[in-house]
């Protein structure tokens, strides 16, 4: 995307690298919560909206209703007809598949955004949506390939199930093991895509060579991001949707599910841009090559552009004062020049006479 892809600078520590996310946040705040909120925010309430009706009318098979244990709605009479639950059901699995697109799309838009902030570059949510968009092929590609990569190894081994318990429970311990390390060595594998304009394979390999020199180090910051979701947004999501709950009247928690729904979208539009933002530091980070800078000089330049702005127009200000006032005395002093010719020719006449 950038012939300057590669920052220079020194390696940030972890706390290093989430305080300038931090920063960038702070500062591209609007931007960033437009991105990730104003498209996906009243997609998942409609969402929300459609499922409450579905299993208003029944529309979903009994035993998917036990699994969320809030939903005890009573069901009324007449149930409708086979076809307008297919109907139900279509419209929320397109309005489901719009969702996922949308969140693609967003997902793309925020790593353009700070790949583009890092650069010193600005730009509002739509040019990110427009932008994310043009990624939106390769992205889903590479989505893709890493399911069919972890997919085929985890279901042979998951037959290890069908065997015995203790095998099963080995096979699956391995699993997890395997699923975490493969995760670390692929996570910047997006931001490689859109920065370096790369293939979903390409995007992966790239990853996985330059995550594996820094395992541990990848390791302990998305463990680092994981706790911070958990206080940003798991948390807060689980006492919010606990309290609705609790004050809802079990025959309205149909009309209630939009209002969970609203709050659990609303702390991810923020939690969103933080992860992605993170993400693309330590993509940069474990680039760089020791140098004069380093992206938290980078992240100084962002914050202090507005201050030598204003600083540079108010010098401006101050030198028009002044070369105004120097022309009023130029002006003063040609007068009086003026003046003093006048009165020398005068002077000149007299004596003639």
């Amino acid at each position: 995307m950038t012939d300057d892809g590669l920052l220079p600078g020194r390696k940030l520590s972890l706390g290093e690298l989430l305080d300038a996310t931090f920063r960038i946040y702070r500062r591209y705040f609007k931007t960033l919560a437009l991105t990730a909120g104003a498209l996906l925010v009243p997609l998942q309430i409609l969402f929300s909206i459609l499922l409450s009706i579905m299993f208003r009318y029944h529309a979903v098979d009994a035993p998917v209703s036990r699994w969320i244990s809030f939903i005890t709605l009573p069901q009324l009479q007449p149930d409708p007809t086979t076809s307008d639950a297919a109907v139900l059901s279509i419209l929320g699995l397109g309005v489901g598949i719009v969702i996922g697109v949308a969140n693609l799309i967003v997902t793309l838009a925020l790593i353009w955004l700070g790949i583009e902030y890092l650069h010193q570059r600005e730009h509002t949510f739509t040019e990110a949506w427009r932008s994310g968009k043009s990624y939106f092929w390769p992205y889903l590609g590479l989505l893709v390939l890493q399911g069919l990569i972890l997919g085929i190894p985890l279901f042979l081994m998951s037959m290890f199930f069908l065997v015995s318990p203790g095998l099963g429970i080995a096979a699956m311990i391995l699993m997890l093991i395997i699923v975490v390390y493969v995760t670390i060595r692929w996570f910047v594998a997006p931001v490689a895509l859109l920065d370096q304009d790369l293939g979903s394979s390409s995007a992966l390999g790239y990853s996985w060579r330059t995550v594996g020199p820094q395992f541990w180090r990848v390791f302990a910051y998305v463990g680092l991001l994981l706790l911070l979701n958990i206080a940003i947004v798991s948390m807060p999501q689980y006492a919010l949707q606990s309290l609705i709950i609790s004050i809802t009247p079990p025959h309205l928690y149909r009309a209630a599910m939009p209002f969970i729904s609203a709050v659990a979208s609303i702390l991810t539009a923020l939690w969103q841009p933080i992860y992605l933002i993170a993400m693309v530091m330590l993509y940069f980070n474990l680039r760089i090559k020791e140098d004069d800078n380093d992206l938290e000089k980078r992240v100084r330049e962002m914050e202090n552009q507005d201050e030598s702005l204003q600083q540079f127009l108010g010098q401006d200000d101050n030198d028009l004062e002044e070369r105004m006032r120097e022309t009023e005395n130029q002006d003063e002093s040609l007068q009086q020049f003026l003046d003093q010719v006048d009165a020398d020719l005068e002077a000149m006449d007299h004596d003639t006479l």
